[in-house]
């Protein structure tokens, strides 16, 4: 066979695979993940970087208004977790002995990073703080 066509395959078939992600969920916290409620299957959940409210899409196109004050977090469909601090949504990067966060901007290349002791701490600005947060 030609390798253009066994190359076309290869990536048909990792586009195929990418479609099936995973199913977004809530978290009203670390531990607990919503994909159903009484509104159906979770499809989509959408995050503005400004505003109070996420945006869940259902399987049937229904769509619902959150505040974000009420969660913790969601996953989103590749499985990232995204935290949710003083209206922000910051990306969950690293889980290591501290967790570190990254948030970018809106219209730029910078991000905004945060830290915390584990995942029920709350965010601080350096990995200092998120050190005396352990200790305590």
């Amino acid at each position: 066979m030609n390798l253009k066509f066994k190359l076309l395959s290869i990536f048909l078939f990792a586009l195929t695979l990418s479609c099936y992600g995973q199913t977004p969920a809530l978290l009203f916290s670390p531990q607990n993940q919503v994909t159903a409620d009484s509104h159906g299957v979770i499809r989509k959940i959408k995050a503005p970087a400004t505003g109070k409210n996420l945006m869940v899409v259902y399987n049937d196109g229904q769509k619902r208004k959150l505040l974000k004050d009420d969660l913790w977090g969601f996953l989103d469909r590749k499985g990232r977790s995204y935290r949710i601090d003083d209206n922000k949504v910051f990306r969950v990067v690293r889980q290591d002995d501290i967790v570190k966060y990254d948030r970018k901007l809106a219209g730029t290349n910078q991000y905004q990073r945060r830290f915390s002791a584990d995942l029920e701490s709350p965010l601080v600005q350096t990995k200092r703080k998120a050190r005396l947060q352990q200790e305590e």
